[in-house]
């Protein structure tokens, strides 16, 4: 009786083939797998009767090595074709992201609100992950947009180091916890908001204005899956933005302050300027009266 096994590594131990091959008290045939002159596998075949494979036998297998050799390595190109489609497709759909957000910045006319909202959105959709903007208000964190399965209540919560967004903001670096449920010492609060509200892995962004943090954008995920490297980069390109827009609004509602107060004085000039004029004319009059009077000899 004859068993074949057809073994992938990537160094092939034939001694160790025959050792065991031996144990079993009968013949032993291993054919390796060479690509590029490297064995990458083997076929390896056991006769439990003591007799040599036939050189017929030994070239057929030898064939079949061949033939396993060109499946592996069409099906290693295959799945690297893919997996390079898979990753332009991805950095096409974060391109397009990123243009979304910069036409909605665009045409926000110094909106805040529009643009926040299609933030949370955009990441919500790249990411799948529930997402949440946060923004410092009075020492504390305020739920400034939100867009996501998980029940955010709008309301301030301490910035502290127990939870992720208000570590984020300490730390003003993004922190990545996996896996809160078991985090529970490191982020007391974040645990038990997790636990209370159905999330395990989180992600906070700091959205940082002059090495300042202004705010958090904030991940997070219902199971136990971290975000890549390249979701953190979209992210932190999305953080930046926000505080694009964030400044953008404060610099408008600074010139249209400016331009109310500069209104508001003007209208004040032309009140004096209104109310010295009519002060002014009153005794110009009498006075112009009185010279006539001279000028007639009255």
């Amino acid at each position: 009786m004859s068993s074949c096994y057809l073994k992938l590594r990537q160094s092939v131990a034939i001694n160790r083939w025959k050792t065991l091959g031996a144990s079993f008290g009968g013949a032993i045939l291993a054919v390796p797998l060479l690509r590029d002159g490297e064995a990458v596998g083997m076929i390896v075949l056991f006769n439990s009767i003591v007799k040599s494979f036939t050189q017929k036998q030994i070239a057929l297998v030898s064939t079949f090595a061949s033939q396993a050799l060109i499946a592996i390595e069409n099906t290693r190109l295959f799945e690297a074709e893919q997996a390079s489609k898979r990753e332009l497709q991805e950095s096409l759909e974060y391109q397009t992201a990123t243009s979304d957000v910069l036409s909605v910045i665009s045409h926000s006319k110094f909106e805040l609100q529009p643009v926040l909202d299609a933030i949370a959105k955009i990441a919500n959709r790249l990411c799948a992950a529930d997402a949440t903007i946060l923004l410092k208000e009075n020492g504390e964190l305020r739920i400034a947009a939100h867009f996501g399965p998980i029940v955010s209540k709008r309301i301030l919560r301490a910035i502290n180091r127990d939870w992720v967004s208000g570590r984020t903001i300490v730390d003003r670096e993004p922190i990545h916890v996996h896996d809160l449920a078991s985090a529970g010492a490191e982020f007391p609060v974040g645990h038990e908001l997790g636990n209370r509200i159905g999330f395990r892995t989180s992600l906070g962004i700091p959205l940082l204005r002059e090495k300042e943090a202004i705010g958090c954008l904030l991940l997070r995920r219902q199971v136990v899956e971290p975000f890549t490297e390249k979701q953190i980069a979209l992210l932190k390109t999305f953080a930046n933005e926000s505080v694009i827009a964030i400044q953008n609004t404060r610099l408008f509602e600074e010139i249209a302050q400016k331009s109310r107060e500069l209104e508001i004085a003007s209208q004040h000039k032309s009140q004096f300027v209104a109310n010295m004029s009519h002060e002014l004319r009153t005794p110009l009059a009498a006075m112009l009266g009185y010279a006539d009077l001279l000028q007639e000899g009255i």
